[in-house]
This record gives structure tokens, C-alpha cells and sequence, in this order.
């Protein structure tokens, strides 16, 4: 955990993406603990779960869409908010995690 803190604390310079991969090694619980430490470095956060099963559904990627739009920016999104996105993301410090992708 140490050694991806310092990973991620390079985060705040620019975008970033990390990916946690692998059978069987605590992915998911890595990353809750990796949000649960930095959290108090992002002004807005969102951790979307079974992003894979969620995805194979009808409309399952506006709705994953809709999800993170209303978890970083705390609105109720009405059909297609990206600018509401684009806005929070570039006025704050955002982490997204988004578990099981395929």
C-alpha cells in the first residue's frame, strides 16, 4: 500500500490512470483502501462497482455514464450532462474508480 501511495501521489500533477490487475489478488479491496487514503485529497470522488456486469446490460454504459457524472459533480444528470463532467473535472481534483472492467 505504501508503494502505490507513492505511485498515486503523483496524481495531482495531471490525469492519471492506474490499473489494478490480475486472478485472485485483492484488486477491489486494494483499491477501496487506496481511495480510503487519499480521499482527503480530492475535492470530489465516485468508486463505481461491477462496471463489467453493468456494461453488458441494455443502456448499460449511459447508465455507468450517468453514475460517475452524478458521483463527481452531485447533480442529477438529465440525458447527456458531459459539460456538467468536463466542469467538476477541471475545477477540482477528481478520483474516479471503476471495479471489474473487462
Amino acid at each position: 500500500m505504501k508503494k502505490v501511495g507513492g505511485i498515486a501521489g503523483n496524481v495531482f500533477q495531471n490525469r492519471r490512470v492506474l490499473g489494478l490487475f490480475g486472478v485472485g489478488v485483492g484488486k477491489t479491496t486494494l483499491a477501496k483502501a487506496l481511495l480510503n487514503r487519499l480521499v482527503v485529497h480530492f475535492e470530489r470522488r465516485g468508486f463505481i462497482s461491477s462496471v463489467r456486469e453493468e456494461s453488458s446490460k441494455d443502456g448499460g454504459l449511459i447508465s455507468l455514464r450517468n453514475r460517475v457524472i452524478n458521483d463527481i459533480s452531485h447533480q442529477v444528470v438529465d440525458g447527456d450532462d458531459i459539460p456538467a463532467f468536463r466542469r467538476t473535472a477541471d475545477e477540482n481534483r477528481v478520483m474516479i474508480i471503476l471495479d471489474d472492467v473487462k
